[in-house]
C-alpha cells in the first residue's frame, strides 16, 4: 500500500515528515477497525491520548521518530500484539513506558533497540513484565 493511504485495517504514514498524529486516523469508523499503524520515520515527539482509542490495532510501528515516552493510553490497545519502537529518544525505562499500563497487552514482540536512555538491565524488568513477549533493546558494547 502507499505511504499515506489506508485501508480499514492498514494505515501507512512512514516517511511522511509527520509532527503529529494524523486525526483521521483515531476517528470512527477507522479507530474501530485499524489492525496495524506505521508511522515509522517521521518527526513524532508523542503520540496523543487518542491511540487508546484502537482497540483493534496489532502492530503499531513508531520507529524513527523523536518520541521521548509513551502514553498510558496504550493500553486501550487491547488487542496489540506488536510495538516497534526502535531509534527514538525513549528516557530511562520508568519515565518513558507505562509498563503498569501494557502490562495487560497481548504482546509478542516489542522493540525498543537504539533508544540511548533504555540500558541493558531493562531488558530483565520488561521480560518479567512480558514474559511471552521477545523484548528487543540495545546492549553495550564489548571494549
Amino acid at each position: 500500500m502507499p505511504a499515506g493511504e489506508a485501508s480499514t485495517e492498514e494505515w501507512c504514514c512512514s516517511g511522511q515528515d509527520l509532527a503529529d498524529v494524523p486525526p483521521n486516523v483515531l476517528a470512527a469508523p477507522l479507530c474501530a477497525s485499524l489492525r496495524t499503524l506505521n508511522l515509522s520515520r517521521n518527526r513524532l515527539t508523542c503520540l496523543p491520548d487518542e491511540i487508546g482509542r484502537l482497540t483493534a490495532l496489532r502492530a503499531l510501528n513508531v520507529s524513527r521518530n523523536r518520541l521521548t515516552v509513551l502514553p498510558a493510553a496504550l493500553g486501550g490497545c487491547a488487542a496489540l500484539r506488536r510495538l516497534e519502537c526502535l531509534s527514538n529518544h525513549l528516557r530511562p525505562l520508568e519515565r518513558s513506558l507505562p509498563l503498569d499500563a501494557l502490562a495487560a497487552l497481548p504482546l509478542a514482540h516489542l522493540d525498543l533497540r537504539y533508544n540511548a536512555k533504555i540500558k541493558a538491565p531493562a531488558a530483565e524488568r520488561l521480560a518479567a513484565v512480558f514474559p511471552e513477549a521477545t523484548v528487543l533493546v540495545t546492549l553495550p558494547e564489548r571494549t
